[in-house]
């Protein structure tokens, strides 16, 4: 089969925009086996040694924290944001867009750029993901907080 065109690459992450369909669609081209690693210095990063740790403690609870439709990702720039090397080695460019938090109500809008190695059959076998840790940070960790609620009141009886 050979390692996957710019195309292809464009292709698959485009159903990001979609969730949940869309999503279950992108993870359906991951190996199990594949690794993935939230970089920087923010709560959320860390390295996951398979896809199915990273959608547990990742994914779908992040995804849980934005009103419907849910996290939109897009390919800002079409082809021009996708890279493929010879050697199944792939960047791209993605941007999430019209997501809003669920309870706080925060925009989180968010620029990343995916490092990612195929299989020459065409799956995922790593993901790098860089992102914007400050937005993150500042996002995620007020939606959080305003979906566990405020803490109860010490009393002092």
């Amino acid at each position: 089969m050979g390692y996957p065109s710019e195309q292809e690459i464009y292709d698959l992450f485009i159903n990001l925009q979609d969730w949940p369909k869309g999503h279950s669609i992108f993870f359906d081209q991951a190996l199990e086996k594949s690794t993935w690693t939230l970089t920087g210095h923010h709560p959320f990063s860390r390295a996951f040694p398979c896809k199915s740790a990273f959608q547990e403690w990742n994914w779908k609870p992040h995804g849980a924290m934005f009103a419907p439709p849910g996290p939109c990702f897009i390919v800002p720039n079409g082809l021009e944001s996708v890279v493929c090397g010879s050697n199944g080695k792939v960047a791209i460019e993605l941007r999430m867009v019209n997501t809003v938090t669920k309870c706080a109500r925060l925009s989180y809008d968010q620029q990343y750029s995916w490092h990612c190695k195929f299989t020459e059959e065409g799956k995922i076998e790593s993901v790098r993901i860089y992102l914007d840790s400050m937005h993150t940070r500042d996002v995620l960790h007020c939606e959080k907080a305003a979906q566990e609620g405020p803490l109860e009141a010490m009393s002092m009886d």
